[in-house]
C-alpha cells in the first residue's frame, strides 16, 4: 500500500519531467531538474527515505537566451554578458567560463540587452549594439572587455541595430561588421573598426540585408566568410567572402534550401570555418566551409526550443584551442578531436560484478581525477588493473579486458563496497590524447574462481 511521506524539511517545488536515480555513494535518491510553466529548473535534491535536502551545485550560469558570448583572447575562457532570463527581462551580468565552471564577475558594464554582436581581437573582446527586448529600439554603443573591466568606446559608427554579424579580421587587424536590423530596415552597410575609430566601407556589391548572419574570419583563406541569416519568412542560404575591400558571392557556396545559418566560427583543429544550421526536416547540423562549398559534418546540440527560438545559440572557435564550443541557454557543448572521454567496454563476469567509473572528465591539469569502484564487496578489498591498451583474454571463466603486467593496485573498500584510485592528471600537453584502460576484480564466492570482474573503462585524456 502507499503512504505519504511528509518531509520535515522544505521539499523541492512541484515539477514535471524531472529525473531521479539512486546514488550508491550517497545511499540516497537524487532528483535533478525538471520544468515548471515557462521555467526550466536546474536544481538538485537528495532524499534519504524521510527528508529532502538541497544539493548545492557550483559553477553554473543562470539561463540566458540571446546572450553575448565570446572567447577571451587567451583562448582558455569564455565571456558571457547579459541575455534574456526566464522573466523575459534582460540581465546586466558578466560571467566567465574558465574551462571547468562558470563564475560571475562583479563588474559594471553595458546596459542589459539581447542579440548584441561580439568578436575577439588579440587583446580584447568587443561588444556592439543589441536591443532591450521588446522596447522597439536598438543600441549603437561599442564596449571593450580587457579581461578585468568593461570600457565604453566613444566613436561615431554604424546606426543602432541588433543581431549584426561581427568578426575580427586577423589579416587587416580590424573588426568587420555587417547587417543586423534597425527598427525599420535591414541595413546592407559594411563597417570596420581598428580599435579606435569606425570606418564605413564603400562597396559596389554586398549581401542583401539580413539579421544574425553566420560570420567568421578564416585565416587560411584570408577572408571573412558570411553565410545565411534571417530576412523575412525564409532563411537565406547564400555565402559571401569579404577580402578587406569588397564582397564577392560564392556561387557554389549555398546551403540546402530551408537550412537557416545564424552562427559560425573558425575551428583550429579543422582549419575551416564551421557554421550551425537549423532545419524543420533535419534538425541542427554542422557544416564546414572549404572555400568553395559547405560540407556537412554532423548533428549539433539543439537549443531549448521551449524557451528559445531556433536561432539562439552561438558557435565559438578561434582563439579557443580545442576545436569548437556551442553555447546556448546555460550550456556549453564541445566539438573537439581531443575531447576528454570515459567509455565503458566489454562485459561483466559474475552476478555481483563491481562497476568502474570516472569521477570527472579526465582533462589536463585535473588534479582530483579518480578511477572509482562501486558495488564491490563491502569492507573488503578489490584489485584495479590498468594498461595503455585494451585486451580480451580468457581468464578462469571470465574475460580480462586489460593486458596483465602493466599496473595492478590493491584497494580497500568501504562499508558500501566503494573505493577510489587517485590519478592526478598533469598539465603537460604531452598527455593530451593519451588513452588508459581499467578493469576491477573483487571477491565474490558465487563468481567463477571466486572473483567478479567489472566491465572495462577507457579514459581518453583531453581538453
Amino acid at each position: 500500500s502507499w503512504s505519504q511521506i511528509v518531509s520535515p524539511t522544505t521539499p523541492p517545488v512541484g515539477r514535471a519531467r524531472a529525473t531521479a536515480a539512486f546514488d550508491p555513494n550517497r545511499s540516497e535518491i537524487v532528483l535533478a531538474g525538471g520544468e515548471r510553466p515557462s521555467t526550466l529548473l536546474r536544481d538538485a535534491w537528495s532524499f534519504d527515505g524521510s527528508r529532502w535536502q538541497p544539493i548545492p551545485l557550483q559553477g553554473q550560469r543562470p539561463m540566458r537566451s540571446f546572450a553575448a558570448l565570446a572567447v577571451e583572447p587567451s583562448g582558455s575562457s569564455v565571456l558571457a554578458f547579459s541575455g534574456l532570463g526566464i522573466s523575459t527581462t534582460p540581465a546586466a551580468d558578466t560571467w566567465r567560463w574558465d574551462g571547468r565552471a562558470w563564475s560571475q564577475l562583479n563588474v559594471p558594464g553595458p546596459s542589459p540587452r539581447v542579440a548584441a554582436a561580439t568578436c575577439t581581437s588579440p587583446t580584447a573582446v568587443w561588444l556592439y549594439g543589441g536591443d532591450n527586448w521588446g522596447s522597439g529600439s536598438a543600441f549603437s554603443d561599442l564596449w571593450r572587455w580587457d579581461g578585468t573591466a568593461w570600457t565604453q568606446v566613444v566613436a561615431a559608427g554604424p546606426s543602432a541595430r541588433t543581431g549584426a554579424g561581427m568578426t575580427w579580421d586577423l589579416q587587416a587587424n580590424v573588426a568587420v561588421l555587417f547587417g543586423g536590423a534597425t527598427p525599420l530596415t535591414l541595413p546592407t552597410d559594411t563597417w570596420t573598426f581598428d580599435g579606435v575609430a569606425w570606418q564605413q566601407q564603400v562597396t559596389t556589391t554586398a549581401p542583401t540585408g539580413r539579421w544574425s548572419p553566420a560570420m567568421a574570419f578564416d585565416p587560411v583563406l584570408g577572408r571573412t566568410v558570411l553565410c545565411g541569416g534571417i530576412s523575412g519568412a525564409s532563411p537565406l542560404t547564400d555565402t559571401w567572402l569579404w577580402d578587406g575591400t569588397a564582397w564577392s558571392p560564392v556561387p557554389s557556396g549555398s546551403l540546402p534550401v530551408g537550412h537557416q545559418a545564424t552562427t559560425a566560427a573558425f575551428d583550429l583543429q579543422r582549419l575551416q570555418v564551421v557554421a550551425r544550421t537549423t532545419s524543420t526536416t533535419t534538425g541542427y547540423l554542422g557544416w564546414s566551409f572549404d572555400g568553395q562549398a559547405w560540407n556537412q559534418i554532423g548533428a549539433t546540440p539543439p537549443s531549448y526550443e521551449m524557451l528559445y527560438a531556433t536561432w539562439d545559440g552561438k558557435l565559438l572557435g578561434y582563439p579557443y584551442t580545442f576545436g569548437l564550443l556551442h553555447g546556448e541557454g546555460m550550456n556549453l557543448h564541445s566539438l573537439s578531436a581531443t575531447a576528454a572521454s570515459a567509455t565503458p567496454y566489454g562485459g561483466t563476469c559474475g552476478q555481483n560484478a563491481p562497476t568502474v567509473a570516472a569521477s570527472t572528465w579526465p582533462r589536463l591539469a585535473e588534479a582530483g581525477f579518480e578511477v572509482e569502484l562501486v558495488r564491490a564487496q563491502p569492507s573488503s578489498f578489490a584489485v584495479v588493473l590498468g594498461a595503455v591498451q585494451p585486451a580480451s583474454l580468457p581468464l578462469l571463466g571470465c574475460t580480462l579486458l586489460v593486458p596483465p603486467g602493466q599496473a595492478a593496485v590493491l584497494l580497500p573498500t568501504d562499508v558500501r563496497g566503494n573505493a577510489a584510485l587517485a590519478l592526478p592528471i598533469p598539465a603537460s600537453i604531452g598527455f593530451l590524447g593519451v588513452a588508459l584502460h581499467f578493469q576491477a576484480a573483487a571477491p565474490d564466492p558465487n563468481a567463477p574462481a571466486g572473483f567478479a570482474m567489472s566491465r572495462g573503462l577507457r579514459i581518453g585524456i583531453g581538453d
